[in-house]
């Protein structure tokens, strides 16, 4: 069920600061995260402490705005939210990477753990029960 950002709400959002883009994530109401991957591989990047990250979105048009520069072979792709949460997040704490949410250009996104992005999705569901 993929969320169809208009103009003036995407206008509004990517100027938000990184953690009120976090609270903007709907990976709930719309029950996915976007993010980017090449033709082989889904893309990572640093974060301040060059520790990889893997780059989240709530909607296909602010991910597809990363797919520029190194990045321009890329394309969005939506990752339901239950395999985020069943599957990815458990990755990712294996790996030892984090997940930056809502980068936009020179604001970075707001790098954190799986295990809170996983607290913080499992607690926003509860909602929808």
């Amino acid at each position: 069920m993929s969320y169809d950002v208009n103009d003036a709400e995407y206008a509004n959002v990517v100027r938000l600061a990184p953690p009120k883009r976090y609270e903007y994530l709907k990976c709930c109401d719309w029950e996915e995260v976007w993010s980017v991957k090449d033709s082989q591989n889904w893309r990572l990047m640093g974060d301040a402490e060059q520790h990889e990250c893997i780059p989240v979105w709530p909607a296909r048009r602010y991910a597809a705005e990363a797919c520029v520069g190194d990045w321009e072979d890329c394309i969005p792709e939506a990752i339901s939210v239950q395999d985020f949460v069943n599957k990815w997040i458990p990755g990712l704490i294996a790996d030892h990477r984090s997940v930056a949410v809502f980068p936009m250009g020179e604001l970075k996104g707001i790098v954190r753990k799986p295990e809170d992005i996983r607290k913080d999705i499992e607690q926003e569901l509860q909602n929808y029960a």
